[in-house]
This record gives structure tokens, C-alpha cells and sequence, in this order.
């Protein structure tokens, strides 16, 4: 996959500009979305990845978007975890 403005995207409605992303802020000028830059990058890579046909050797607990928004702080461990695998 592509990983030119992965960085620069907005992952909740896809609005891309240069002006979206200061450092290591992501603030979408369009919808107001906002959290770490890597973040939303990874957000857009995986998206981008399962587009493309992803294997799904490796599936992720899919765990709502909105819930992860809230501040990738507060998002579970596990998030891209397998979901049996025990956190080493």
C-alpha cells in the first residue's frame, strides 16, 4: 500500500490537506477530529491495507472507532492485539 498522506488524511471522514497535521497534533480542518498524528496515520494504513485485501492473519480486536477517539490513551491494550494473545 501507498504510504504518501497517510499522516495528512482524516481517518473519520477522509478529508486530506497538508494543513491537517502539525508535528505530531492531527486536527482535521474540515470535521474537528483530533489526536496524535501516528495515530490517525495507522488508522488510514490499516483501512488502506484491508481495502487491498488484507489476510486477516493477524485480525484485530475490533473495538469501536468512537471509543478509540476518545484519546488513544484510553483505548485498550489489546487494540492491536490478537485478541487471545496474552501482553508479554
Amino acid at each position: 500500500m501507498d504510504p504518501r498522506h497517510t499522516s495528512q488524511r482524516c481517518s473519520a471522514r477522509g478529508h486530506l490537506t497538508a494543513a491537517n497535521r502539525d508535528k505530531e497534533k492531527f486536527l482535521c480542518v474540515s470535521c474537528g477530529q483530533s489526536e496524535h498524528a501516528d495515530i490517525d496515520a495507522a488508522r488510514n494504513v490499516l483501512r488502506a491495507g484491508l481495502a487491498q485485501g488484507g489476510s486477516g492473519a493477524h485480525p484485530v480486536n475490533a473495538e469501536p472507532l468512537a471509543r478509540v477517539r476518545a484519546g488513544y490513551r484510553s483505548a485498550s491494550p489489546n487494540y492491536f492485539t490478537r485478541k487471545n494473545d496474552a501482553l508479554a
